[in-house]
């Protein structure tokens, strides 16, 4: 039996998690999660038809934004060690960038509820990597992060679940 009916509005959440689910961080302020599954086709013809499509998902383009900056998401999607130092009120964090790393596979646990906030979509993508991150200090505007990438099948839940539920949910913990 479906649950059926749900009208997805808006983004309620968002976390990312490392790929061994030890860690996981909220990104602050989250404003967009796009996926796209990525599709291989082929068409074969013959005696002036097509005789067959074939047509597999095999990957999904996934992209986020964010209002702020959290080192403990940029963390884990990259993969790097946020090191703090200082007592209050001089506290510090800092992710330092080293080239020539490579990047890790992480989880992307995204949420949006329905129409009457009694339901929910999540969006679970658990084997992504992150192709490209950006973010622009302006005048005037706040810090957006945005990152985008590919998802891969990680053998158990696909390259995304997508599960509706009658009674709104939360997402799933480390």
């Amino acid at each position: 039996m479906s649950v059926g009916g749900s009208q997805p509005f808006g983004l309620n959440d968002v976390t990312v998690t490392n790929i061994g689910a030890t860690a996981d961080a909220d990104l602050p302020a989250a404003q967009t999660l796009t996926f796209n599954p990525r599709i291989n086709s082929a068409e074969l013809s013959g005696d002036d038809k097509i005789a067959a499509v074939s047509s597999r998902v095999v990957a999904l383009d996934w992209e986020l934004e964010a209002g702020g900056i959290d080192l403990d998401a940029y963390a884990i999607i990259t993969g790097y060690t946020v090191a703090s130092s200082g007592t209050t009120p001089s506290q510090q964090d800092e992710l330092q960038f080293d080239g020539a790393k490579c990047l890790p596979y992480f989880s992307i646990f995204g949420k949006a509820l329905g129409s009457d906030c009694t339901d929910d979509i999540h969006v679970l993508i658990y084997k992504a990597k992150c192709t490209q991150m950006e973010g622009q200090l302006k005048d005037g505007e706040f810090f957006i992060t945005k990152c985008k990438g590919v998802a891969i099948d990680g053998g158990t839940h696909g390259v995304v679940e997508i599960i509706q539920h009658e009674t709104a949910a939360s997402l799933p913990a480390v």
